[in-house]
């Protein structure tokens, strides 16, 4: 992952960074807040990713207990959380399980303001502790999931990979 622009952003903190993959192929962009331990704020990132591929690098650049959010529009990760599948099982979760985070929120609905569009958030595990939990619970809720009558093929497929992913 390198960045390949870093411009100020709106509070101290914030940057709005171009990033690329590491031969340099731009892979998102958006904007990068850096954490302010004294003041008991975590860094973030609040993304638009093209390369999915990208995402453990990402999450790896991100201190633990760090949200990571990426849009999603109009696309398969939108369909199938509108389907009620869970946001670990979507193709866009399934990618940010897989870098590493353990808790998830949609926010199909911004609360306005400066939030943006939609985005599917995580956030990385602040301890062993908490990530044995969290993982705990996404295995309870994929597994719920799974028990529906109306699973599609493709998000049963998802929710399986994400439970092997989990230890499950």
């Amino acid at each position: 992952m390198r960045f390949l622009e870093r411009r100020p952003g709106r509070t101290a903190g914030e940057e709005r960074e171009i990033i690329a993959t590491g031969e340099g192929k731009p892979a998102a962009h958006g904007l990068w807040f850096t954490a302010r331990p004294n003041s008991g704020l975590r860094a973030w990132a609040d993304l638009i990713v093209y390369d999915l591929a990208v995402l453990p690098e990402i999450a790896g650049a991100l201190d633990p207990g760090s949200s990571l959010m990426v849009a999603y529009e109009g696309d398969e990760t939108e369909a199938a959380l509108r389907r009620r599948v869970p946001p670990a099982a979507t193709p866009l979760g399934l990618a940010m399980l897989r870098a590493g985070c353990r808790w998830f929120k949609d926010w199909y609905f911004p609360e306005g303001g400066r939030e943006g569009g939609t985005k599917l958030q995580c956030t990385l595990p602040l301890d062993n502790g908490r990530r044995a939990r969290a993982e705990d619970e996404l295995r309870k809720e994929l597994r719920a999931f799974l028990e529906r009558s109306d699973v599609r093929a493709q998000d049963r497929a998802r929710a399986e990979e994400a439970l092997k992913i989990l230890g499950a």
